[in-house]
């Protein structure tokens, strides 16, 4: 399967698309998010029973690092790994 980055629409090639049984998406070159909902949302909330995932490319997490919330040692791997 593929998956686009909600950004730039980049396509990413699913590495959980061969396992069996009902797999989260693993985006090569990217990361998956999770929300069952938020209170503030007016859109989605988790009394609803639904789940929405989204795509991100590492590029636009590179290119966009400043819209990012965390905490840890976030700075340590905005570089693609060289190992």
């Amino acid at each position: 399967m593929t998956l686009k980055c909600i950004l730039c629409q980049k396509e990413m090639q699913d590495q959980a698309s061969g396992m069996k049984g009902d797999q989260d998406p693993y985006p090569m070159g990217g990361l998956a998010f999770e929300t069952f909902g938020h209170y503030g949302s007016s859109v989605m909330d988790s009394w609803m029973g639904t789940k929405l995932t989204v795509c991100i490319c590492d590029e636009c997490v590179r290119v966009n690092k400043h819209l990012f919330y965390g905490k840890g040692k976030l700075d340590a791997r905005w570089e693609p790994y060289k190992g």
